[in-house]
């Protein structure tokens, strides 16, 4: 009877050999949850960056071609008249998004990103 009731203790897990599991996978799902953090922060900031860099190339054709106009006051409605005009289409971005910040000068703010383009000098700033 003592040599059945060993075998069957044998069978289970002991808790520090549990706690020592629930140890190590508390550990890797926190360097799993930071490095998905920084990816996706990437990941974001990359997609804002070639965001403003289609933006800009648009107004630029759209000045070459003498479409668009930045001289004077811009406002939003001269970016979406003038981004249609160039594309045929509607401004990809609302007004709290892609805003002027000067003359030349677009700022555009999604994801948590700000990137604002110089399209004189074909400078590009990002804050994460």
């Amino acid at each position: 009877m003592k040599k059945l009731f060993r075998k069957q203790l044998k069978k289970g897990f002991t808790l520090v050999e549990v706690l020592i599991t629930i140890t190590i996978i508390g550990i890797i799902s926190t360097v799993g949850l930071v490095s998905y953090k920084n990816y996706v922060n990437t990941t974001n900031e990359v997609a804002t960056k070639q965001e403003m860099t289609q933006l800009a190339q648009v107004f630029q054709m759209g000045m070459a071609t003498g479409d668009v106009d930045f001289s004077g006051n811009v406002t939003y409605e001269n970016l979406l008249t003038s981004y249609k005009n160039v594309t045929g289409c509607d401004l990809p971005y609302n007004n709290q998004e892609l805003t002027v910040v000067s003359t030349n000068k677009l700022q555009l703010i999604r994801r948590g990103v700000t990137v604002q383009y110089d399209l004189s000098t074909n400078k590009m700033t990002v804050n994460a």
